[in-house]
């Protein structure tokens, strides 16, 4: 028996193989959208933060995400009268003649 591969491309062909194999829809269907990229990012980036149960270093992931709610639930609190036109009261810019 021989040790040699069956079939020995060259460069050239070798890569116009390359191509042709990883141009097939498989490959495309596999590949995941920019937003699931984005959500998996984020979760390797809650996971980086947890930190384990014998370290006293990092909070833990139920913390910080009780304190992300917190604080988004201040800014709308905040942010709310602002944004509502309704509620704003007009101001004079001059004083009113008498």
């Amino acid at each position: 028996m021989s040790a040699e591969p069956p079939v020995l491309p060259d460069a050239e062909e070798a890569r116009r193989w390359a191509v042709e194999e990883l141009g097939k829809s498989e490959y495309r269907e596999a590949t995941p959208s920019w937003l699931q990229t984005l959500w998996m990012d984020f979760l390797d980036w809650l996971s980086s933060l947890d930190g384990s149960a014998q370290s006293a270093g990092p909070l833990p992931t139920p913390v910080i995400g009780i304190v992300v709610a917190l604080i988004i639930a201040v800014a709308v609190i905040l942010a709310r009268p602002r944004l509502n036109a309704a509620s704003r009261q007009p101001k004079d810019v001059f004083e009113a003649d008498y």
